[in-house]
Parts: C-alpha cells; structure tokens; sequence
C-alpha cells in the first residue's frame, strides 16, 4: 500500500505537471506526454498480446508510430485541419497494420497472428491516443478545458469508484470481467464525472487556467460541462471494462509493472484514452453548434 501511494503521488505529478506545462507554456508537451504513452503503453499491448498469441512485430510498431505522428504534425501545421490530420492518421494506420500483416506473411520469424496483434495495438491504444492528442489542438476557446477535463474526469470517476465501492459494496457490477467492481462503484464513478463538470464550469466561469465558458448562458454553459463530465467518466469505466477483458483473455494481471502498485502505462491510461475520444467528440460537435 505504502508503495501504491508513493507511486501515486509521482503519477499525480507528471499529470498536474503535463496539464500546466500544456495550458501555460507549450502544447509540445502533452505532445511529449502522449507519445511516449502510445510507444509505452502500445508495446505493453503487444507484449500482453504475445501470451494469448505469438510474437509481435515491434520494431514495425515503433516505426508505424513515429510516422503516423509525423504525418499528423505535418498536416497540423499545413491547411488541413485537425479533422484532416485525424482521418489522415486513421487511414495510415490502416495502411500500416496491412503492411505490417502481410510482412509477416513472407517472413519465418513472425506469424501472421502476430502480425495481427501487431496491427491491433496501432489501434488500440496507439488510435485512440491520437485523438486524445488532438485535444492540445482544438480551438482557443476549447483546449485548456478538453484537457483539464481529460485529467480531472478520469481521475475523479477512479478515485470515487474506489471509495464508494469500498464503502457501500454491494452487487457486483461486471463479475465475470472484473470480479472486485460493483454498482456502488460504478454509481460513485458517474458521481465523479458530474463533479468534474461542476469544477469545470466554475473554472470556466471564472475564466481561470485560462479556461473558457462553452455557452454565454449559464445555465447551457453547466449543462455542457456537466455532460461532458457524466459522459467522461461513463467512457472511463467503459475503457477500464474493455482493457480488463482484454488481459483477462490473455490470462495476466496487468499490462506490466513498472508501476509499483499501479500496473503498467496502460493499465493508467485505460480509461483515459476512451473518455479522450467522448470529450473529442462533444466539444467538436459543440463547436458547430456554437
């Protein structure tokens, strides 16, 4: 336990230290902070995936990731648009994990099943990570809170989930997935997500952490908020039940270790990347309606 919170604390760190360094310097750095977690968290995909599978192409993964994130700097900086640098980055990581496919079709050192693996962890999480990059890149009026938001939704729905589950108990929530959730968790979760909109919405309000109102009405600017917070953390929960199935098929705890009490890169981040992907989406429609 001790270990668990020390660990904790350094994590709670790099967070708050990524969010202020992102919204008060330079969005270079939660470009830092994401791709090293799409090489981190990407390859303990690919390494949980060997134990069910066979060998990953790594090498090719690395490789696939560094180009797709050039391809998406050069067309952010172009005329393309965020939209299009997106849609460019989805059709080139269709193209790599063909390549990536049929290369282990003409070697002997990799299978195809592999080969596969390979190509989902393009996807899942190196996909979803850069949308949740994309964040840094919204409009004026919306980045400082997608990204405050990212970190303080996902944050809340986890620590509320544990404490209200801890507290109440109760029914389980997903047994055959994740035998230690319950609903009162999960309730205490969604508790979490409507509280981080609250904080947003006074944030916003105030106009502090350079964070900005998303509707001059008050009343459309809580709801909003609140919305994007209830929606984050119903997404949190549902990234943590889609990685705990994924490790429970492949027959380990977590993704790794590095993190004493904590697991691995991905077991952190779950949760993070499919709220990332709401928050990307509401904000984005948001911005067409206002």
């Amino acid at each position: 336990m001790k270990q668990r919170i020390i660990t904790g604390f350094f994590i709670a760190v790099a967070y708050v230290g990524t969010v202020l360094g992102t919204v008060f310097w330079n969005p270079a750095v939660f470009d830092f902070f994401t791709v090293f977690l799409m090489l981190a968290a990407g390859l303990e995909v690919c390494n949980c995936l060997e134990n069910k599978l066979s060998g990953t192409v790594k090498p090719l993964f690395v490789i696939s990731v560094i180009a797709e994130y050039a391809v998406f700097k050069l067309l952010i900086v172009g005329s393309v648009g965020l939209i299009g640098a997106l849609l460019a980055t989805f059709i080139c990581t269709v193209l790599f994990g063909i390549i990536i496919l049929n290369y282990t079709m003409f070697t002997k050192k990799y299978d195809t099943a592999g080969g596969a693996a390979t190509a989902f962890a393009l996807f899942y999480p190196t996909l979803l990570l850069f949308v949740m990059l994309s964040l840094a890149y919204l409009p004026g009026k919306y980045f400082a809170g997608a990204i405050i938001m990212l970190f303080i939704s996902s944050s809340l729905a986890d620590t509320m989930a544990y404490f209200v589950g801890s507290a109440l108990k109760g029914p389980k929530f997903c047994p055959e997935i994740s035998p230690k959730k319950t609903v009162s968790g999960a309730i205490g979760g969604l508790l979490g997500g409507i509280i981080s909109g609250l904080v947003l919405f006074a944030l916003g309000r105030f106009g502090l952490f350079s964070v900005s109102a998303l509707s001059p009405s008050i009343t459309v600017d809580l709801i909003n908020w609140c919305l994007i917070g209830l929606g984050s953390a119903v997404f949190c929960e549902m990234g943590d039940l889609t990685s705990s199935y994924i490790k429970r098929v492949c027959g380990i705890k977590d993704f790794g270790n590095i993190l004493a009490g904590h697991g691995g890169f991905m077991d952190r981040i779950d949760g993070m990347i499919v709220s990332a992907v709401y928050i990307f989406a509401y904000i984005t429609v948001l911005g067409y309606i206002f």
